[in-house]
């Protein structure tokens, strides 16, 4: 009787061989997943594609961070929570509560797949603000990895319909692992282009809230009806990236405090000011970007503010 021979073919994680299968044999005859305890990758055979997600710790208290890891073979593309990412790579996460990231694939022949991997967070949940606020104008949320490296001013416009104390103002932090770069946060009159007040953030300034940094001021900033605001962010780049929706739906969202402000505008944006580039002359003004972007009016991943009912 002939003896019939396979290649052996093995998957190596981070922790060890996570997987191991015989080329020759049928699809089926291939084991469809190995989960092994917490802390290790889980690793998933589909026909010629090899996928690995997982976290060093699958359960952290909060505040923690854990470094979460992926892999995948003979694929087309590959994104975590739908931002394009390379095919093998990890990036520290600090999720504010419980969550599931998701990772999706691209196979050469076209055929689209996914595989999830949930991040427990245990402790108190943030208590939700009362009807007087804190209200986070510009939310986004936790797990949020920036998409564009710019370094000019990006400003989001609201005008201010009930009196308001903005307490905080807040930095997008990518991937809420320390910002890699100064971001100088303000907000202005954008009637005058005149600032009223900034700050500026690096590292692990601040609390970190979703996807992003806050720092206190140390005196609020009252706003009377009929101020037509805006916050601009400036200082991200290729090692800090700044979140940009290029025209599409945004996963960050807003709040208005129940009506306390009104968000408007298509967003703006600008080079540095001083440094025209690529024929574009006069694009920033005292720090304030002077470009209309294409919208929505919470077009960017950047500039936030924490605001109460005053």
């Amino acid at each position: 009787m002939r003896q019939q021979r396979h290649t052996m073919r093995l998957v190596i994680g981070a922790i060890g061989i996570v997987s191991v299968w015989a080329i020759g044999a049928s699809p089926a005859a291939r084991p469809a997943a190995f989960l092994p305890g917490a802390g290790r990758l889980a690793a998933q055979a589909v026909d010629e594609v090899t996928v690995q997600l997982g976290s060093d710790a699958a359960s952290i208290a909060r505040g923690e961070c854990t470094r979460l890891r992926w892999r995948v073979g003979n694929v087309a593309a590959v994104r975590l929570d739908g931002m394009a990412v390379a095919a093998a790579s990890s990036r520290s996460v600090c999720p504010e509560a419980s969550r599931t990231f998701v990772l999706e694939w691209r196979r050469l022949d076209g055929a689209e797949g996914r595989q999830e991997h949930r991040v427990t967070v245990a402790g108190p949940t943030a208590a939700p603000p009362g009807p007087d606020g804190p209200f986070v104008a510009y939310a986004v949320p936790a797990g949020t990895v920036g998409n564009q490296p710019h370094d000019g001013p990006l400003g989001m416009a609201f005008d201010v319909a009930a009196p308001i104390a903005i307490s905080h103002l807040g930095a997008f932090d990518s991937g809420q692992n320390g910002l890699m770069h100064a971001i100088r946060v303000a907000i202005y009159d954008r009637d005058a282009i005149q600032p009223l007040v900034a700050v500026s953030l690096i590292g692990r300034d601040g609390e970190l809230d979703g996807g992003s940094r806050f720092v206190a001021l140390d005196t609020p900033l009252s706003l009377a009806p009929g101020f037509h605001g805006a916050v601009v962010a400036t200082g991200y780049g290729s090692a800090e990236p700044n979140g940009n929706g290029i025209g599409g739906p945004v996963r960050w969202t807003t709040n208005d405090g129940g009506g306390l402000i009104a968000f408007t505008g298509t967003s703006v944006w600008g080079y540095p000011c001083g440094q025209d580039r690529f024929g574009i002359f006069g694009s920033c003004a005292n720090g304030f970007p002077l470009i209309a972007d294409s919208g929505p009016h919470n077009r960017y991943a950047a500039g936030t503010f924490k605001f109460t009912r005053r």
